[in-house]
């Protein structure tokens, strides 16, 4: 137990969890007033749940990185499925967060959107921190999501390269995540030092 709870200081979850709740009561208050604006029917959730998961997913990914390599060599093993566990609780915790997204009814784009993007952007940032480093991950959901919504927003391209902008009930969008998410966690599970490139280690 000692050694869980030193473990969730090391990468101050309680504090991000608390963030990720936070950011998921944003994103439902102005969910909730693009809706009552009345103004866009079915699409007035569709910049919230397109945007929303980037800083939330940067907030889950801040926690990937190792506070020390020398710890990361030693306990390579366990700290690789305690970092798959927190990722997972953080996910949960989330997920739980963005329910209110859920009450509007009718909408094209809701909760199913935010959930399925918070996964790909996750996925995006675990190949990000696998390839670069922890400390880059943030950047694959960064500059795909928002760098993404804005060309989208100009082109209207519907190209499935784009898949955040796809709504709920768009199956090749939710494959497209969850391909992502599945390959993110094969990322960080291939190396040695449990998956996340160490800045003084790169392996």
């Amino acid at each position: 137990m000692t050694g869980l709870v030193l473990y969730a200081r090391s990468r101050r979850l309680g504090w991000v969890a608390v963030g990720l709740v936070a950011v998921a009561a944003a994103i439902s208050l102005i969910g909730a007033a693009y809706v009552g604006l009345d103004e866009y029917g079915d699409m007035a959730l569709l910049p919230t749940v397109v945007l929303g998961p980037v800083p939330a997913a940067i907030l889950i990914l801040v926690t990937i990185d190792e506070p020390s390599a020398e710890i990361a060599r030693a306990g390579a093993r366990l700290l690789h499925w305690w970092r798959l566990g927190h990722l997972g609780v953080l996910v949960g915790v989330t997920g739980a967060a963005l329910s209110p997204l859920a009450r509007h009814a009718g909408m094209a784009w809701g909760y199913p959107t935010a959930v399925r993007n918070l996964f790909g952007y996750l996925g995006i940032g675990l190949v990000a921190g696998a390839i670069w480093g922890a400390k880059w991950a943030w950047a694959g959901p960064m500059l795909y999501g928002l760098g993404g919504f804005l060309l989208e927003a100009q082109s209207r391209s519907g190209s499935l390269l784009y898949w955040p902008a796809r709504p709920d009930a768009d199956t090749a969008a939710l494959i497209a995540a969850s391909s992502l998410a599945v390959i993110g966690v094969a990322a960080i599970s291939r190396r040695r030092t449990g998956g996340v490139v160490d800045n003084d280690d790169p392996q």
